[in-house]
């Protein structure tokens, strides 16, 4: 899953320094966060810079319920872009088709399709049992400490890929991205990849008043069909229903079925609303 909510889409998978690299491979070091305000609209604009200081990736994103217009999203180009002497990814969030208008405007392209989802908690969900079995061992889940950072990125990359991964500023990014969010991680008992205590999966879960989001749900490939994925969404949505959730959401490439299939089978049904994932590289 990736964020219900504004989120940075991942890195790419050139490696850093070779021919052709884009900006996205280099290590990420820093985030700083930009506003600029125009009318009744307010742009958030996410810069995330390379070890060496150059600016290589911005997120440009709406504060409010106003899709930003043409003119803003040209003036945050041309204050932030534009002047850069490096290549300079420049993403959205995961917004509506009637949002990416403007982008589509701007030279930005569709680089993803996502599916939404949404669990009606006001109804009993599946329950999580107490231990989840993988290949020669039993993984429990406990609660994900800054020190798990790390580990998950590493989960995170293995099930995705370098393109599509999360690094630790994306995770630090889901976790901030609602009032109260958590970090659950999947730890292997003995077995399995990694031997004993290691981290095979993990999920982030946020909640904003009465709805919930299942931002992020990473499964080492090694574990995968294990029933780890199956735990860590059932225990994300019993924590949120335990906290007054009525409604849980989560949004998944259109075309990742296995993804899909997981979320239906455990109580999640479609919205009629596809979400886009829009770049342009300067």
């Amino acid at each position: 899953g990736q964020f219900a909510r504004p989120q940075s889409i991942r890195p790419s998978t050139a490696e850093a320094g070779a021919p052709g690299a884009t900006a996205t491979s280099r290590t990420m070091s820093s985030r700083v966060v930009r506003r600029l305000r125009s009318g009744n609209e307010s742009a958030r604009i996410d810069l995330r810079f390379a070890s060496t200081g150059e600016l290589v990736v911005v997120t440009i994103s709406s504060e409010t319920t106003q899709p930003l217009s043409s003119h803003t999203i040209g003036r945050v180009l041309q204050t932030y872009v534009e002047t850069s002497s490096t290549p300079v990814i420049v993403r959205t969030p995961a917004i509506t088709r009637e949002e990416a208008v403007s982008f589509h405007r701007n030279g930005f392209a569709t680089k993803s399709v996502l599916r939404l989802l949404t669990c009606d908690l006001t109804h009993d969900s599946p329950d999580l049992t107490s231990g989840v079995v993988v290949a020669r061992g039993t993984a429990r889940l406990r609660r994900g400490r800054s020190r798990d950072l790390h580990p998950c990125v590493d989960v995170d990359r293995r099930a995705f890929g370098p393109e599509n991964s999360f690094d630790a500023l994306d995770l630090r990014a889901a976790l901030d991205a609602t009032d109260r969010s958590r970090l659950r991680v999947a730890v292997l008992g003995h077995g399995g990849p990694g031997g004993p205590g290691a981290i095979v999966g993990f999920a982030v879960t946020g909640r904003d008043g009465t709805r919930g989001y299942l931002q992020r749900l990473a499964v080492d490939p090694g574990a995968a069909g294990s029933g780890i994925g199956s735990a860590l969404v059932t225990d994300a949505l019993r924590w949120c229903r335990a906290r007054g959730v009525r409604r849980a959401v989560v949004n998944t490439e259109s075309d990742n079925v296995r993804a899909l299939r997981l979320y239906r089978r455990l109580g999640f049904v479609d919205i009629a609303l596809d979400l886009l994932l829009l770049e342009r590289c300067d």
